[in-house]
């Protein structure tokens, strides 16, 4: 995930600036830390106020692809995390499985127990693939959810181990 300090490059490019030429420039690492959070913020403060005023939820959840690049950006803004939970009622599932998609899915829809089964798929589809991780948000943090072992798995290939 990428916080925004500076604007968008034409196409698909990026620009990743060492903290060594900050120093050197004068430039302090907290105000731009600070800056790039604002900045996040801002850029997907349209897509809080559009997950508010959702008239529903999809039985698969939201499939947010807005932002080609820095999709999986939005949940660095409190606002985008406070918005789901919110219109969900509870918890809710987060998923960024390409840079230009985040997935989401309240908790308490039947179809919760299948998410991480549609992340790996968008995660194996994805042109610029970022994480198959499943996270659960509150609406004011964001944790890992962990792998259930749910007994003994068919493992392929175990000569290789």
């Amino acid at each position: 995930m990428v916080a925004f300090v500076a604007e968008a490059l034409p196409a698909s490019m990026m620009r990743g600036v060492p903290a060594g030429d900050l120093a050197g420039a004068g430039i302090d690492e907290a105000a731009v830390t600070e800056r790039a959070d604002a900045n996040t913020q801002s850029r997907f403060s349209a897509l809080a106020g559009r997950i508010r005023a959702a008239d529903r939820i999809p039985a698969d959840g939201w499939r947010v692809s807005s932002d080609t690049l820095f999709q999986g950006s939005a949940l660095l803004a409190p606002a985008v995390l406070s918005a789901f939970a919110q219109r969900a009622g509870g918890d809710v599932l987060l998923a960024a499985p390409d840079r230009s998609l985040v997935l989401a899915l309240p908790v308490a829809l039947p179809s919760a127990d299948r998410f991480s089964m549609r992340v790996l798929r968008a995660w194996r589809e994805a042109m610029n693939p970022v994480s198959r991780a499943v996270l659960v948000t509150d609406g004011t943090s964001v944790r890992k959810v962990e792998r259930r072992a749910d007994g003994p798995r068919l493992e392929l290939l175990s000569w290789l181990r």
